[in-house]
């Protein structure tokens, strides 16, 4: 029995069931051969056949008499099932052949859902599925889409692509976490930047994240992280929240959140906020009183600079001012060494903590900058020189102190334990 793929193109040589001089008895059974070769094609190609068999596994009972597989071999059914991994079909007898992508891409559990009309062409070895299904990595990207699970998308490239006259209209991709109860740190989302090596390894080679930073209604912030790769280590060298901070060296300019981190402009070009644009970030002011210390806490790691900027400051006895930095364990109050000079020539050596000034009269005012920058590790090097307001004289200190961990903390304090900071006119720490 023919079937329509045993017709040829040529019209004059369609001659099986026409042939030339035929007798007009037979005409009757030409034509109607014809109309049958017609409907079997047509209920092949319609989508009214439903398959049979698995998810893995689809079978067909065709209207066509089909005694192989050739190129081009169309077919239109209904998936019985919604397919499992690398599903394959097979027609009455004939073998089986996997069913792919217009890509040449296996189909995964779920691509094609249950009740779906499939339109199959065979390519001389598979099943090309001409009619995607919109379900799993294999979503028709025509409209907004919501996508479950990991979605592979293959091509060179991907395009978002809207054309409208609006102003405001533009093609917007969403990366969205819904939770219930956001605290500050969630993962927001990520787009990877991953490849092969120069061994064909696949790596992570960078990375834009986003977090929550505050989850507060009213007043929430977020930030945006820029990660790369460096010399086999990732970690942040960008981050923008409520300014702009490009990490600092810290002693390792290459690893983990350390390093690479500077901003070039063009001759001419000005930044707002300069201090902010080179990585510089700063505490609240502090203008308490009353009280024998004044502490910063929760300084993050990987600082290189910490500087002390104090607008005036003085203190209710005839003490010194001494300073101590600490890490995760607590401010530390020995091992400090060096020495404060006024310019009068009165000195005082540090003997436990790092002393800020030297001889100092009860509610002398004095302008404290002191700088501690890393000098290794966890070695820390100070040195500060700065007016002492009430006698017109300069304060020179100078000195190190290494601690037992990474530094988080900075204290001042009232030497003798009893004096109490009687004048604040405002302090702070910027850090870098």
């Amino acid at each position: 029995m023919a079937e329509i793929g045993d017709l040829v193109p040529i019209d004059d040589n369609n001659t099986a069931r026409w042939p030339e001089g035929m007798p007009p008895s037979d005409v009757n059974n030409a034509g109607r051969a014809d109309e049958g070769i017609m409907s079997r094609w047509h209920r092949d190609t319609n989508g009214s056949l439903t398959s049979t068999g698995t998810d893995t596994a689809y079978q067909l009972t065709t209207n066509q008499n089909l005694t192989a597989y050739y190129n081009g071999l169309e077919i239109t059914f209904q998936a019985h099932l919604t397919c499992g991994d690398d599903p394959t079909l097979q027609l009455g007898t004939l073998g089986a052949a996997s069913i792919v992508t217009p890509d040449d891409l296996e189909f995964k559990s779920g691509d094609i859902p249950g009740g779906a009309k499939v339109n199959v062409i065979y390519n001389g070895s598979k099943w090309v599925a001409m009619n995607v299904p919109n379900a799993g990595n294999l979503a028709l990207l025509n409209a907004d889409n919501t996508f479950t699970g990991v979605n592979v998308f293959n091509a060179s490239n991907q395009r978002l692509t809207h054309t409208d006259d609006a102003v405001t209209s533009s093609p917007t991709l969403y990366l969205e976490r819904n939770r219930s109860a956001p605290v500050t740190g969630n993962d927001l989302g990520s787009i990877f930047f991953d490849g092969a090596d120069n061994t064909g390894a696949n790596q992570n080679w960078g990375s834009i994240r986003a977090e929550i930073v505050d989850p507060t209604n009213g007043s929430h912030s977020g930030l945006i992280m820029f990660r790369t790769a460096a010399n086999n280590v990732f970690g942040t060298r960008l981050d923008i929240a409520r300014g702009l901070v490009v990490p600092n060296g810290g002693t390792d300019p290459t690893g983990g959140d350390l390093g690479f981190g500077t901003i070039n402009t063009q001759a001419g070009v000005s930044l707002n906020g300069v201090e902010y644009s080179r990585g510089w970030q700063r505490s609240a002011e502090n203008t308490t009183t009353g009280g024998t210390t004044i502490s910063f806490t929760g300084l993050p790691s990987g600082l290189n600079e910490v500087v002390f900027l104090g607008k005036r400051l003085s203190l209710s006895t005839n003490f010194n001012i001494g300073m101590r930095i600490g890490d995760s364990g607590g401010f530390e109050s020995s091992g400090y060494i060096g020495s404060t000079t006024r310019t009068n020539s009165l000195d005082a050596t540090w003997s436990g903590e790092a002393l800020v000034t030297a001889n100092i009269i009860a509610s002398g005012e004095f302008a404290p900058v002191v700088r501690l920058t890393r000098y290794e590790g966890n070695t820390w090097w100070f040195d500060g020189s700065f007016p002492y307001i009430s006698l017109t004289t300069p304060m020179i200190l100078s000195g190190y102190k290494t601690l037992s961990g990474e530094l988080d903390r900075l204290q001042i304090f009232s030497t003798d334990g009893a004096g109490t900071f009687d004048v604040n006119n405002g302090c702070l720490v910027i850090y870098r």
